[in-house]
């Protein structure tokens, strides 16, 4: 038992050299290829859609031929199946253009409201801005702000008689003299 295992080489060559034109049947070596089982594989989610479609258009075709209906029958049925699908999307896009046509028409109504609100406001902003900017110019430069002229500027407020407001300011400088 102390023999050791023959040379797998060496037994080969021997075995090859005495049969000459004999086949001669020796183990392999084993090759395993299971790595290329876990390798990732460049393959993506495109190639199965496509594959996905073109399986599905076999098997539509093959059904289609397949059924047990004569070919006058079968063309008649694609024909009428084909004109109710014309049918049905003719509908589909006058439906969806008049659902268009009707959106269209709203936005533009929307879109001139939101004009005509805009313009409303900046006439209001514009109004009630004069005289504050007017009052703070004229704090800034330390010159007095123009007299009320009598006129109303705001709704609510009451328009000061000139007469009145002459007849007030000079009884304030003859009681300020008179001190």
């Amino acid at each position: 038992m102390t023999e050791s295992k023959p040379n797998y080489n060496e037994v080969r060559e021997e075995l090859a050299n005495s049969n000459v034109g004999q086949t001669i049947y020796l183990p392999e070596t084993y090759v395993s290829n299971q790595d290329a089982l876990y390798e990732k594989s460049s393959t993506s989610g495109k190639d199965f859609v496509i594959g996905a479609l073109v399986g599905g258009v076999i098997g539509a075709a093959a059904a289609l031929f397949l059924a047990p209906k004569s070919g006058k029958d079968l063309r008649s049925e694609v024909a009428v199946q084909a004109g109710s699908l014309k049918e049905k999307s003719a509908g589909l896009t006058s439906q969806a253009k008049e659902t268009a046509g009707v959106l269209k028409e709203k936005g533009t109504v929307l879109a001139s409201q939101a004009k005509e609100k805009s313009v409303q406001l900046t006439k209001k902003v514009q109004e009630q801005a004069g005289p504050v900017v007017d009052k703070v110019k004229s704090l800034k430069s330390g010159v007095q702000p123009p007299l009320d002229d009598g006129t109303a500027f705001i709704e609510g407020e009451e328009p000061i008689e000139m007469m009145q407001t002459v007849e007030n300011t000079i009884s304030e400088l003859e009681k300020s003299e008179q001190k």
